[in-house]
């Protein structure tokens, strides 16, 4: 079938539209992971999978488990902290404890009655937040995958997404790199006395040419220098005391840990005197309301304290200083690369792949 010069053309540049459109596609996809759901289920689910392939190499990266990182943190500096903040609010931290019904009586009480009681409550609270911190600590490897917190972070916030802008540059070379492939591909088309085979396999490769041209371009071009840092701004946040027990507080580990907390405070409120004291102001109901409304408080009160700005002056340091220790290399880069656009580009573009080979099938028949 004889072509015109302008049908000529078509053929010879729609493998290399087909390249550039390709990776260009993909990327913005893989930039914008709650467009690609709505413009295309199988897209989003594949921005979710390429996302959940990356957790080997942060775990690689992490090199440790949540318990590890926290323990880097100092756990008894914090408890300290900790037991510190809450005697210093104690008597605010009662008033929220207490019903209703019963600040009535404590406030009743006389200023010396009621300062008996907060001061062996003061000196049992150190060794009572050491003791508990201790036990949560223990159990956050059980309910805690670091890897998976900090993957959902990346794959959740706009601004973690810029790392895949730093991994999978759009620059001249790469479009360059696409469209002279697919201008390869296009002459291909237009030679003749080619197999049916392999004319009929072309729009298709050039649908996923930009996943294996890509990598070998990448080993060319230099990383991005902030790749590091980028990274280190995501993990510093994920890793922090507060992110590790909110998590641990709210997962499948919910219900162990908040009976961690309900035991330790429970310990608190029946030592002897404080016990009596509080049995002889609300009677045996109002102790017990005492300890509900105590267990219910507890864990938005941890994590308040853990999100202070003093406590964070002290973690942040230790934290990014073990980051550094772990700094990735670059072929740590290159492989992440690799792992993440090659699995999700290839299926991606493999239904369009299809469907193109099927086109230039017909048309071939005709």
């Amino acid at each position: 079938m004889a072509l015109s010069t302008p049908a000529q053309a078509g053929v010879l540049l729609l493998p290399a539209f087909l390249t550039i459109a390709s990776g260009v596609l993909f990327r913005w996809l893989l930039l914008s992971p709650a467009r690609a759901r709505t413009w295309w289920p199988w897209a989003g689910f594949l921005i979710e999978r390429s996302d959940e392939r990356i957790l080997p190499w942060l775990r690689e990266r992490l090199a440790g488990g949540a318990a590890t990182w926290f323990e880097s943190m100092q756990p008894e500096w914090i408890a300290a902290y900790l037991a510190r903040r809450a005697q210093e609010r104690l008597e605010w931290i009662l008033e929220q404890a207490l019903a209703p019904e019963d600040l009535v009586l404590w406030e009743n009480l006389p200023r010396w009655a009621r300062e008996r009681v907060m001061q062996r409550l003061r000196e049992d609270l150190p060794a009572t937040i050491d003791n508990m911190i201790e036990d949560l600590a223990a159990e956050l490897d059980h309910y805690v995958d670091l890897s998976v917190v900090v993957a959902r972070a990346w794959a959740a916030h706009a601004d973690d997404r810029s790392l895949y802008a730093r991994l999978f540059p759009l620059n001249r070379a790469f479009i360059l790199f696409w469209g002279g492939c697919g201008l390869g591909l296009g002459i291909l088309l237009l030679a003749g006395g080619l197999p049916a085979a392999i004319r009929i396999a072309v729009l298709p490769i050039a649908l996923l040419l930009p996943w294996w041209g890509s990598k070998r371009l990448w080993h060319h071009l230099p990383l991005a220098s902030d790749l590091d840092v980028k990274l280190e701004s995501v993990l510093v946040e994920q890793v922090q005391a507060r992110t590790l027990m909110a998590t641990a507080l709210a997962g499948e580990g919910e219900d162990a840990m908040r009976a961690i907390l309900a035991g330790h405070i429970d310990r608190l409120l029946q030592q002897a005197l404080t016990t009596r004291a509080f049995v002889r102001l609300l009677g045996v109901g109002g102790l017990q309301r005492l300890r509900q409304r105590a267990h219910h408080l507890a864990r938005p009160m941890l994590l308040s304290c853990l999100s202070e700005s003093g406590l964070q002056k002290h973690v942040q340091p230790l934290v990014r200083a073990r980051l550094q220790r772990l700094a990735p290399s670059p072929q740590w880069w290159r492989r992440l690369q690799g792992q993440v656009l090659g699995y999700s580009h290839a299926w991606l573009m493999l239904p369009p792949a299809v469907m193109a080979a099927l086109l230039v099938w017909l048309w071939s028949g005709i």
